[in-house]
């Protein structure tokens, strides 16, 4: 119901202002003896994952943080009949994809089949710290390979002096590029891993740049999966650019998936209708069909369609 805010406070002025409406709204009807944000949403994904009217429809994915310190744990429960489908990394929030204590986790998605899917663009959210304490490869402003690092990195975009999306674009670079994934596919073959969003980004050069680098990166490893969520822009320019790579790329086309990222989607469209009949007017026919259940069936595996 959170979503209803969307349309009915015109006041705010960014989407930045209406999650901060929304987040802080959630926060006053939480159980205020939870304060863990994280603790509320993993119990709620449990929850209705035990619904048997759910069991089958719904499959969540395990958001992992390598500083959250029960990661090893929590990882066991995902994987063929688990309560969990698969994990969401989202390292702009503040840590490597390369962090060591990550490598475990990549080994037990390996070894069980466990797909994994990383937030992946220019765009999104990233941690507004200053600085923090960074273990694994980065990729340094003005350097083009990453190095490994361990201590404190300082950021020179900071809120509010700086605009959000600078902000973001700098984290997601240092913390995020195409090229420090490309360290985790090498020592973890056969990883099944989805760079989520192709790289979009509303500036055109950093879109190109890590779009070429996530298509590159898909053609060296077969376990490397890309996808289309939240591409709303409304003169289908990024995804005709995707589609213009999906037909002219066969050898990686079972590899797009379609995604939606919703309710993120509802910050940028009048309705969810419109999201999606946006998208399958530009992957018309067989196309959709292939990116929105060819594609996501081979991806999940045999246990998700058993």
């Amino acid at each position: 119901h959170f979503g209803e805010e969307l349309s009915a406070d015109n006041s705010l002025e960014s989407p930045a202002d209406i999650l901060n409406s929304i987040l802080q709204r959630m926060e006053t009807e939480m159980d205020k003896k939870i304060k863990d944000g994280f603790t509320v949403q993993y119990n709620a994904l449990v929850a209705i994952k035990g619904k048997r009217q759910y069991a089958d429809k719904v499959y969540p994915f395990l958001g992992i943080d390598p500083r959250r310190g029960n990661i090893k744990d929590l990882i066991k429960q995902t994987g063929k009949n688990k309560t969990f489908a698969g994990v969401k990394l989202y390292p702009p929030n503040g840590f490597s994809p390369t962090d060591p204590r990550l490598d475990d986790i990549y080994k037990y998605c390996t070894d069980n089949n466990v797909p994994i899917i990383a937030h992946c663009s220019y765009g999104g959210f990233a941690t507004p710290v200053k600085s923090l304490e960074v273990n694994g490869y980065i990729l340094k402003e003005g350097e083009k390979e990453p190095v490994n690092y361990n201590g404190t990195v300082t950021f020179k975009k900071v809120l509010p002096s700086d605009s959000f999306n600078e902000v973001v674009r700098e984290r997601a670079r240092l913390l995020n590029h195409p090229r420090i994934w490309d360290i985790v596919l090498q020592n973890h073959k056969g990883l099944k891993l989805v760079l989520a969003h192709f790289g979009d980004s509303d500036d055109p050069a950093c879109l190109d740049e890590w779009r070429n680098e996530i298509l590159a990166l898909m053609k060296k490893y077969p376990s490397l999966y890309t996808d289309i969520s939240c591409m709303s822009d409304a003169d289908c320019s990024h995804l005709n650019k995707v589609k213009n790579i999906f037909d002219g790329n066969p050898d990686i086309r079972t590899r797009i998936l379609y995604g939606s990222d919703y309710f993120l989607d509802m910050f940028f469209n009048d309705s969810f209708d419109e999201y999606l009949n946006r998208i399958k007017k530009v992957f018309a026919g067989n196309s959709f069909t292939q990116i929105s259940k060819t594609n996501p069936e081979g991806f999940m595996g045999s246990w998700y369609k058993a």
